[in-house]
């Protein structure tokens, strides 16, 4: 069974332009280095319509073990460029509304 991190943030109002332009430099980094997301089975993101937090982002990383998820979290810990990126991102989101969890598949 899978598992999963999952990411919620809410973007700055003021940021919103910015931040589309972040997922998309994200995205084609992300899509040329594919040797640094092998671990990585899958990455969506989302926008929550409603409910909860109306607007809130949920990121979600799907790894096949909690092994593989701690490798690959390692691995990014060192990326100059991942590093980079996470500068950039933090920013663009309400820190106080940025949490993260670990979720299990059940079936």
């Amino acid at each position: 069974m899978s598992l999963f991190i999952v990411d919620i943030y809410v973007v700055k109002t003021e940021k919103q332009e910015e931040f589309v332009q972040y997922i998309q430099k994200f995205l084609k980094f992300k899509n040329e280095s594919p040797e640094k997301f092998k671990e990585c089975k899958s990455w969506r993101i989302f926008r929550q319509a409603f409910g909860s937090v109306s607007g809130a982002y949920v990121e979600m990383m799907e790894f096949a073990t909690m092994a593989e998820a701690e490798k690959w979290g390692a691995r990014m810990r060192k990326d100059e460029v991942m590093m980079k990126f996470r500068e950039q991102f933090m920013p663009l989101i309400e820190v106080a509304s940025h949490s993260t969890s670990l979720w299990h598949s059940v079936i």
